[in-house]
Order: C-alpha cells, then sequence, then structure tokens
C-alpha cells in the first residue's frame, strides 16, 4: 500500500469514527439518556462535542493529505467555490428555518422554563426550503463539499462526507417516519430527499405570484 493509499484509508477510518459516534449519540434511546444526564445542556454539549470530534478529523485529514494538490483551469476553481458558497448560504438558510438557537442548544439552555427530559410539541416542517426538498440543509453540505472537492483532501472529505449524509439520513428517514407516521409517509411520496422537483419549484413560484 502506498502512503497516499494509506493516508486515505486512515482518513476514511477517521470520517468512520466521527459518523459512528455522531448517529449513536442522535439515536432516540441515547438521546433520552443525553437528556436526563446533562439535563437542558443536552444538546449543546452534544454537538460542542461533534464540533470538536469533526475538527480533529478534518485536522487530522490535512495533515495526512493538506500537502498533495492537483492542477485545475481557473474557470474550474471558480465554478467549484460557486457550488461550495451557494452550499453554505444552503445550509445557514435551512438552518435559520429552524432556528439557530434551538438548532445549537442555547435555546434550550437560557430557557429556565425547559423542563428535562423535553418532551416538544414538534411539527413537521414542510414550508419554505423543506418544500423544495427534505432536508436542504444536507443538500447545502454535500454543495459545499463537492465545491471543495479540488485537492486530494477535499476530494476524500466529499466522499467521506457523502457517504455519512446519505448513510446518516436512510436511519434520520426512519426515526421521522416513526414520529409522524402517515404525515411523514406523505411528505415522502410528494418532496424529494435532496434534489428539488420540478413540481416542487413550480409550487413555490406559484405561491410567490399569489402573494
Amino acid at each position: 500500500m502506498t502512503s497516499t493509499a494509506a493516508a486515505l484509508a486512515i482518513y476514511g477510518l477517521l470520517w468512520a469514527s466521527f459518523g459512528l459516534a455522531h448517529s449513536l449519540l442522535a439515536r432516540p434511546r441515547a438521546r433520552f439518556w443525553l437528556e436526563r444526564t446533562l439535563g437542558r445542556f443536552h444538546r449543546l454539549i452534544f454537538n460542542i462535542a461533534a464540533t470538536i470530534h469533526l475538527g480533529v478529523v478534518l485536522m487530522l485529514g490535512y495533515l495526512l493529505l493538506g500537502g498533495l494538490g492537483w492542477q485545475f483551469p481557473t474557470t474550474l476553481v471558480w465554478c467549484m467555490a460557486v457550488v461550495a458558497i451557494v452550499g453554505l448560504a444552503l445550509m445557514v438558510l435551512a438552518v435559520r428555518e429552524l432556528g439557530f438557537g434551538t438548532f445549537v442548544g442555547w435555546q434550550q439552555v437560557i430557557d429556565r422554563k425547559c423542563q428535562i427530559p423535553e418532551v416538544p410539541v414538534e411539527t413537521l416542517r414542510v414550508n419554505g426550503l423543506y418544500h423544495l426538498c427534505r432536508h436542504p440543509a444536507y443538500l447545502g453540505t454535500l454543495l459545499f463539499f463537492w465545491g471543495l472537492a479540488n485537492t486530494p483532501l477535499g476530494l476524500a472529505t466529499a466522499v467521506c462526507g457523502t457517504a455519512y449524509i446519505l448513510i446518516g439520513t436512510w436511519f434520520e428517514e426512519r426515526d421521522l417516519v416513526r414520529k409522524f407516521g402517515r404525515d411523514y409517509e406523505e411528505y415522502q411520496r410528494r418532496v424529494p430527499m435532496f434534489l428539488p422537483s420540478v413540481r416542487s419549484l413550480l409550487a413555490i413560484g406559484s405561491a410567490g405570484q399569489q402573494n
């Protein structure tokens, strides 16, 4: 095995460690245990730990593969940069629709009325970006990853990140079906998982004209 192949294998294992840890802790039973143990700090601590873990993976990946590079035409590099920027903007907008504070976990911390274990009254979000696709934040992440795939490290990150998102989404969809039942099954039939359909785009356009 060449040094580059070994570095890629190690980087893949590092991503696997992140995916396994994040997915296991995101399971309903694990989340309930975290809520019971950490109280209203559970989501914030979970996100901080996940961010640190991912940061370590990316840092080690840079040490393994950061010295390698490719020569791409300038036009292609700029086009990929636009894809990455669009993906980042889509991630921000998708999280904004969910609520930054709630998504990150600091809203639960500052809310003294938050009782643990939490029994939130969750509603199925189907408007805005979620009318175009079921996982707009994940779509943005995929665009961001592949927009930066202009080096061996960037390509390896895009491949590993894509695998993680696809596997994680499969488990998340199962949980959402259990939580929302037929409503989510209908949502699955009507709205694509990642890539917006022509029908959903036309529906958004029609709604905008009516307003």
